[in-house]
């Protein structure tokens, strides 16, 4: 057996510095398909699972490809040489090279070879499981809300004898083309992505290669936060202007986000953020994470940011949010809330 990592030298491996921190979810998601693996389902399922974490391992490889010396990276190189070598053992060739319509026969079967466009219907976002994957991954790998179907998809009709192999699916990966899964969806390439990047110049946001300070126009934009705390946002004004509907799942081509919402900027200052995505639906620790980082890796002031809980309120003061972890309990208790009247009514507000 190829793979030697289980889910507890994982977690060791990747555990960098005396704090042990381990906050980016690619990483954490691995923890759970590890334990799944060893858990040892049948052939077909280890595959799947196989495939999942090379998935991971690659997409983090490639976003940290300028950065030798990450310590994470290196982890990550070495278990992703594991999976290679595990997939391509000629028990799990042949897993890779089964036909299954709903259920497995267990024969091979001939045909031709999975071609891009074949594979177009099988691309590996709908292999991938979400932020969410700690929970939606609880349950016999049943991943839900997937924008193409389910992980029982791989090996599904129009797989080959020779569709396991791993340069296919790393094609597909690869391809960086725009899908339109589910009507005409608007997915950014890696360079499409980047004139969306926010940075902080001088002490305020700006957008992408701009150096002059943003200001949203009209109603929210839409942002997320990628699993590496960078901040992407779109426009308002151009959502839909090239042609293809832009959801929050558009910026990284239905990856994995920290969280997204509506965002408003003015004059370059962070005006309003909330987690209002329906794609991703965030809960209060991933806006927390989200508020936390772009304080941290933008320099943003959160004294005067409003922050939208989606199903709650809207906190006046982002560091009174992040300080009592959206907690409206301990705003109440501090008096900085009025529950009856909905105002706020701390010496902040005044």
């Amino acid at each position: 057996m190829a793979l030697k990592t289980t889910e507890a030298q994982w977690i060791r491996n990747t555990k960098s510095g005396w704090w042990g921190a381990r906050d980016n979810p690619m990483i954490t998601d691995i923890d759970i398909l590890l334990r799944r693996y060893w858990e040892k389902p049948d052939l077909g399922r280890r595959a799947k699972i196989l495939i999942l974490i090379r998935y991971y391992c690659r997409d983090y490889v490639k976003t940290k490809a300028g950065n030798a010396a990450s310590f994470l990276k290196t982890q990550v190189e070495n278990l992703l040489s594991e999976v290679t070598a595990e997939l391509n053992t000629p028990e799990m060739q042949t897993a890779l090279t089964l036909r299954a319509d709903g259920v497995r026969t267990g024969k091979q079967v001939p045909g031709k070879a999975l071609d891009h466009e074949v594979g177009e219907q099988y691309r590996t976002e709908a292999l991938q499981p979400r932020i969410k994957a700690k929970y939606q991954l609880q349950s016999n790998l049943q991943i839900h809300h997937m924008p193409a179907g389910s992980i029982s998809e791989l090996g599904g009709p129009g797989w080959s004898d020779n569709a396991g192999r791993l340069d296919v699916l790393d094609a597909i990966q690869d391809s960086g083309e725009r899908s339109r899964i589910g009507g005409n969806l608007e997915y950014l390439d890696n360079q499409e992505r980047q004139a969306l990047l926010l940075s902080c110049k001088d002490g305020k946001l700006c957008l992408g290669a701009s150096e002059s300070p943003y200001t949203t126009t009209g109603h929210n934009d839409l942002w997320v936060e990628d699993c590496n705390k960078n901040f992407y946002l779109k426009p308002s004004g151009d959502i839909g202007a090239s042609g293809g509907a832009f959801h929050h799942s558009s910026f990284l081509a239905g990856k994995p986000v920290v969280c997204g919402g509506g965002i408003k900027i003015r004059n370059g200052d962070l005006v309003e953020i909330d987690n209002g995505s329906g794609h991703y639906r965030p809960g209060m620790a991933d806006l927390l994470t989200a508020v936390r980082d772009i304080c941290r890796e933008l320099g943003v002031s959160l004294q005067r940011v409003e922050v939208g809980v989606q199903g709650s309120i809207t906190w006046k003061n982002g560091w009174e949010f992040l300080c009592l972890q959206g907690s409206v309990e301990q705003a109440v208790s501090r008096g900085l809330y009025d529950p009856a009247t909905g105002n706020w009514i701390g010496p902040t507000y005044a």
